[in-house]
């Protein structure tokens, strides 16, 4: 598969928002997505499909603007608190109000912020970024190297699994 057969469509609302997302491969649909948003322009809504197989995501949000459940095909997946500094109450945090400890995992960080390392049970994962802050490489737990390829205007264009190029993008995660 090459990049001369994939397309990728993107649809804005008046705001310059992300509406819809399409990727096809020789001009049939494998992945695409509907955004739905409030008043205030936070996503309340996904339809995703994926080869064929839809799936709906909703977003709930409490009455001070935090996230506060995703609902996966009407089925609650994920539900967080808050404390009154806005940090999830199910974490630890340190003084610069960094995460570092959640549900098993362990969190290190840079001088700048950025995420530095990914600890648990199964080993550690490590994080690179470049100047602006764009993800450049993860190491996995088991091993593998994901990197990642940004253009000019920070948008990541390409990936790699082990030196072996991802195509299309969009279709992985």
């Amino acid at each position: 598969m090459t990049l001369d057969h994939a397309q990728e469509r993107f649809d804005y609302n008046a705001y310059g928002e992300l509406q819809f997302n399409a990727t096809s491969i020789n001009n049939s649909d494998v992945y695409s997505y509907n955004l739905e948003r409030d008043k205030l322009g936070r996503i309340t809504k996904k339809m995703e499909m994926l080869q064929g197989v839809t799936t709906q995501i909703e977003y709930k949000y409490s009455a001070s603007g935090e996230l506060s459940e995703v609902w996966t095909n009407g089925a609650l997946t994920e539900k967080y608190s808050f404390d009154i500094y806005g940090n999830r109450t199910e974490g630890r945090y340190n003084e610069q109000d960094e995460l570092t400890e959640y549900k098993g995992y362990s969190y290190e960080y840079a001088e700048d912020g950025g995420l530095k390392t990914r600890n648990s049970m199964t080993g550690t994962r490590t994080f690179d970024y470049d100047y602006a802050g764009n993800l450049l490489k993860v190491e996995l737990e088991n091993g593998n190297i994901i990197e990642y390829l940004s253009d000019a205007k920070n948008r990541r264009i390409s990936k790699k699994i082990n030196g072996t190029s991802q195509t299309p993008l969009s279709l992985t995660i």
